[in-house]
């Protein structure tokens, strides 16, 4: 439940197709991002709406001076209310101007939000998802998201708000976040109490600005432009506790 520094590469292995990999860079820096935020402004979020604009303005406090962001609102359909820009003041002013109405089309919104992340100006990417139900009311199914997740190098982290017993729906919305967090090395939380989520958006805040970013190149391997599987282990020192990794779960080998 909370960031783990002080480790160095002799405690990671990498592996792909289970054959590890040396390791040829290792950094722990707190390097630029650029981050989507997208938030629910379905109907059901309107007692709700108040406490994660709030909760907003906390994760950009452990921001980058030179981060990046850009806001998609999402009910019936999603819609790009600020663009990329590092006044973070603007991201605010936006959510301000969205009132919770309509139903959810979560997986159009996340769509559109990994599309716009093709215009970003640094390499570490990331989106953070802000949703108290499942997508009613997308076009995009959930099996072509999960595609373009596995395609891209984009984190995604996930905020989960449950005040009440969960629909079918909302439980296959959850499913589906929790899901999207695994694939791409991000974190999923799920909240029971709109208190909660100051201390959790702290976290993924906290979470983003402290990672370690390992670096190998792959053995020549005659399945250009499939699915690789990569795994990330640590041992780290006597002292620390067990440990868990939150990494991606592969990439797609380019063709040439």
């Amino acid at each position: 439940g909370r960031v783990v520094q002080g480790l160095d590469r002799d405690h990671f292995t990498i592996l792909e197709d289970k054959s590890p990999q040396p390791i040829v860079s290792f950094s722990s820096e707190d390097t630029p991002c650029s981050i989507g935020l997208l938030f629910d402004t379905s109907g059901s979020m309107k007692d709700k709406i108040s406490k994660a604009r709030q909760a907003t303005r906390r994760f950009f406090d452990t921001a980058n001076a030179e981060d990046e962001a850009f806001l998609v609102t999402f009910a019936d359909q999603p819609a790009l209310r600020t663009d990329f820009t590092s006044d973070f003041s603007g991201i605010q002013a936006g959510l301000f101007l969205a009132e919770p109405r309509g139903s959810t089309a979560l997986i159009d919104a996340v769509y559109l939000a990994v599309h716009r992340m093709r215009f970003a100006r640094h390499s570490r990417k990331a989106l953070l998802i802000l949703s108290d139900g499942g997508d009613n009311h997308s076009r995009y199914s959930e099996r072509e998201l999960k595609s373009l997740a596995l395609e891209t190098d984009v984190q995604m982290y996930a905020v989960g708000i449950r005040d009440h017993p969960r629909s079918p729906e909302e439980l296959n919305g959850a499913f589906l976040l929790e899901n999207l967090a695994r694939l791409t090395g991000g974190l999923h939380f799920i909240i029971r109490d709109i208190k909660e989520q100051e201390d959790v958006a702290l976290k993924i805040g906290l979470a983003l600005r402290n990672q370690y970013v390992i670096g190998f190149y792959p053995e020549d391997n005659p399945l250009a432009g499939k699915w690789r599987r990569i795994e990330v282990k640590v041992n780290p020192p006597g002292a620390f506790p067990r440990l868990r990794v939150y990494s991606r779960t592969g990439y797609f080998a380019p063709e040439q």
